[in-house]
């Protein structure tokens, strides 16, 4: 038994909460677990029971300080709650005796009709209670789910990162190798012009080889000739030689300078595309510190 309730047993206090329209059933302890249901969490069975229990302990105060404000003699007993003797007044009083029992009696279902609406108060704000229970458990609820979907769009966004991580590596591979099979196509073509300069240059020789045979052939004839002859064929075979000697230089200038020229741009190339794999490197070196920063936060 609530000890707290004790104090309320007596008439002056049955009367005080007849008057307030108060049970005094509903002022009576009840223990927490009779507030647990089956699920609801425990931290809203104990929110629950302090509640109840602090409206519980401020009407058992508010109604000790009522009843010690009301004197015994002035609390009126109701005619019902005496009958089974004669009445010592004889028959004079029957009347007024009639009347107050009646008086007595309703006021008696005036205050039952007040502790039945106070029931259903209690009632009411209980169902209050569990419906604040349920409604605390629905955002529990709501708020774990919502933190399930915030782990899986996290988890979402972190696989999202390391396929783009993955996929700027190998396109950042697939670069460096297309550079490179470019690198190796420019070497290709150098060589396959250094082997084609280098049948010119023979063809040239064959035909200078050539020439001379048929400089030599020419001389023998214009030894067997006149001397006009030999003296033009002379002066003709020196000036083919030295067109030809002219055309060689020329032709060898030219090519020179195109090597030149090719070397100082595959040179440039060499470089540019050494810097481009050296800056993307670097940046994708940046970039990877960025991911597995944001990753490891």
């Amino acid at each position: 038994a609530d000890t707290d309730v004790a104090p309320l047993a007596s008439p002056r206090s049955v009367y005080i909460c007849l008057k307030e329209g108060i049970d005094p059933e509903s002022l009576k302890f009840k223990a927490e677990g009779s507030f647990a249901a089956p699920g609801i969490p425990a931290d809203l069975v104990t929110m629950s029971f302090e509640h109840h229990e602090a409206i519980r302990q401020d009407r058992l105060k508010s109604l000790i300080g009522q009843r010690d404000k009301v004197a015994a003699a002035k609390i009126a007993v109701p005619a019902f709650l005496s009958r089974g003797g004669k009445n010592a007044s004889g028959a004079g009083m029957s009347s007024r005796s009639s009347s107050a029992s009646m008086n007595d009696t309703l006021a008696a279902e005036k205050s039952a009709l007040e502790v039945q609406r106070s029931a259903a108060r209690s009632e009411k704000q209980k169902e209050k209670i569990e419906a604040s229970a349920k409604e605390m458990q629905a955002i529990q609820f709501a708020a774990t789910e919502k933190n399930e979907k915030n782990k899986v769009k996290q988890a979402g966004r972190v696989a999202a990162q390391e396929a783009a991580a993955t996929n700027r590596i190998r396109e950042t591979h697939e670069k460096s190798r297309a550079q490179e099979v470019e690198v190796r196509v420019m070497e290709t073509k150098q060589r396959a012009d250094a082997a084609e300069e280098f049948r010119v240059e023979e063809e040239v020789r064959q035909g200078l080889r050539l020439a001379e045979r048929a400089a030599k052939k020419s001389r023998a004839e214009a030894e067997r000739g006149k001397s006009e002859k030999e003296e033009a064929w002379r002066k003709q075979t020196a000036e083919t030689r030295a067109a030809a000697d002219e055309e060689l230089r020329l032709k060898y200038e030219e090519q020179a300078a195109e090597d030149v020229k090719r070397t100082e741009t595959l040179a440039k190339k060499r470089l540019a595309a050494a810097d481009d794999i050296q800056e993307k490197k670097v940046k994708f070196e940046q970039k990877r510190a960025i991911a597995l920063g944001k990753f490891e936060e």
